[in-house]
């Protein structure tokens, strides 16, 4: 039961953010500021119970973002694209800016 719980507590958090970044996007475009956002990089072992405490995992993403933090513009200028978000509505946003 707790790991169906995790699971979809995980998900949903998932969600939230992903819309947070998008409007944040929407956001600082809007008022003419630059967005910049940064993710772990896809394989790394960071587990998916957001409730979990593991020690392996905390390590495998600090050292993920340590690496991300020495390039020299590991930043993306758009939040990752979702399933729910057309693509129309942030091509709309570029054009007007």
């Amino acid at each position: 039961m707790f790991s169906l719980a995790g699971k979809t507590l995980g998900e949903m958090m998932s969600v939230s953010n992903e819309r947070l970044l998008v409007r944040s996007y929407f956001a600082a475009k809007v008022h003419g500021y630059e967005f910049h956002s940064v993710q772990v990089p896809a394989g790394i072992g960071i587990g998916n119970d957001p409730l979990a405490f593991d020690q392996e995992q905390m390590r495998a993403a600090f050292d993920a973002g340590y690496r991300l933090a020495k390039q020299p513009n590991p930043w993306s200028n758009e939040p990752p694209l979702l399933e729910d978000t057309p693509e129309w509505a942030l091509e709309m946003i570029k054009e007007r800016l």
